[in-house]
């Protein structure tokens, strides 16, 4: 009990008396926000092959999505190893013309890994850093930071 006591008083004391963040006035208040990163991946030639994996990398996460690459193939449900991520295709005249998979969670702003393969081949392997932006909507010295990016890669 003390130790919990003692943790809570340290975490208080972190913002400061009555809430304020740490030396500048600045009011820590309670909204939170939202990470996200969404990665759009796109072919210039059509789809040949029958089903290939998206693989992305970002915040020491790997996330494997399945990408159907004809209309009618089957999906699995869900398409992604973590059913939180969002995955999102676009067909032209029954052929995957695009892929795009929204990456939420705790994510730190750095470089991200994208790999589209087969079982016999890898497609595209490519090491990206988004255009992040980073928000703290506490103030500047206030938890939490939250980061929004986008990568968006043609081959």
């Amino acid at each position: 009990m003390v130790r919990v006591r003692a943790l809570l008083l340290l975490a208080l004391a972190a913002c400061g008396p009555g809430g304020e963040g740490p030396g500048d006035g600045a009011d820590c208040g309670g909204v939170a926000c939202l990470s996200e990163l969404v990665v759009r991946v796109s072919r210039r030639v059509p789809w040949s092959e029958a089903e290939a994996r998206l693989i992305v990398e970002v915040s020491g996460r790997t996330i494997t999505c399945v990408l159907p690459a004809f209309l009618d193939d089957p999906v699995p449900d869900p398409p992604c190893d973590d059913a939180t991520m969002q995955l999102g295709s676009t067909y032209v005249d029954g052929v995957l013309q695009e892929a795009e998979l929204t990456v939420g969670g705790l994510l730190d702003g750095g470089e991200v890994r994208v790999v589209v393969e087969t079982d016999d081949a890898v497609l595209l392997d490519e090491i990206a850093t988004p255009d992040w932006t980073r928000a703290r909507p506490n103030g500047p010295d206030c938890p939490p930071v939250c980061w929004t990016g986008e990568v968006e890669i043609t081959w």
